[in-house]
């Protein structure tokens, strides 16, 4: 327990309608235009070289942390492939999700709505995983044939295993819009929870992408979902998925998307 403590302590030390798809890319927009200007004036502006020594200082203390923190995961990930009682220690896992998306406007009188293509890939090795999405939004309008707004989400996640049961996933990636060809820094909390066996998986999730050019919150998501386990072989478990997400976009355009689909884990 006292490993677990130290490693999350590490961690989080270490985190330093036609007109509605249109909208979220002018938000988009504008940020990027916003970035552009900003590094323009960074380039002419003078900074203070600082102290030194406290720059030396500050680079030590950085390497130790980081020697000490890979010391720690390594023999907690070795730990886990030999101890760990979890099938899916070592596991992929493949998510096709799909999901209906639904945004009020700010009189709450119209209502938009969305379709949401959603596949992602997982891969897990002891206490390390690591995470690919795409989110696929586009707009269901008679008088557009296709408008969506596109987006990659990549993660590095450190996993936390106490039993089989339960699986906290700590990560750190990139979401990056197609469209503009912008990425941000995102950061992102999980957990599974199973029942009976895992017959049955409950999966919080949240994540945050920030923008610290414009000093705002770029992307915020938090969603929950429940699986049931359908399909069991002795290497293959298939689960079917429903669940519930929030998101909202440069905090100004909220959508709320029930989703569901299937979550097959080769083990």
């Amino acid at each position: 327990m006292k490993k677990i403590i130290l490693m999350l302590g590490i961690f989080i030390i270490g985190l330093s309608s036609f007109a509605q798809i249109n909208d979220i890319k002018k938000k988009s927009n504008q940020n990027n235009s916003n970035n552009n200007s900003n590094n323009r004036n960074s380039e002419h502006s003078s900074g203070d070289p600082g102290d030194p020594c406290l720059s030396a200082c500050a680079a030590s203390m950085i390497e130790i942390a980081v020697d000490v923190f890979a010391q720690v995961i390594y023999k907690y990930n070795q730990q886990l492939l030999e101890n760990s009682n979890d099938p899916y220690i070592i596991s992929l896992e493949i998510m096709p999700h799909f999901g209906y998306g639904i945004h009020f406007s700010e009189n709450q009188q119209d209502v938009y709505k969305y379709y949401d293509f959603l596949p992602r890939i997982r891969g897990n090795y002891g206490a390390f995983s690591t995470e690919f999405r795409l989110d696929y939004l586009f707009e269901i309008n008679d008088s557009v044939a296709f408008n969506s707004f596109r987006v990659f989400n990549w993660q590095f996640g450190f996993n936390i295993i106490p039993s089989e049961s339960f699986r906290l996933t700590l990560g750190q990636g990139v979401m990056y819009e197609i469209e503009n060809r912008t990425g941000f820094h995102e950061s992102f909390l999980a957990a599974d929870i199973a029942l009976k066996d895992k017959l049955f998986i409950i999966s919080p999730e949240g994540r945050i992408a920030f923008d610290y050019t414009n000093n705002q919150i770029a992307y915020l998501e938090t969603s929950i979902r429940g699986s049931y386990n359908f399909l069991k072989f002795k290497h293959l478990n298939g689960y079917v998925c429903a669940g519930l997400a929030y998101r909202d976009y440069y905090q100004s355009h909220a959508v709320i998307i029930p989703y569901g689909g299937l979550n097959f884990i080769i083990y």
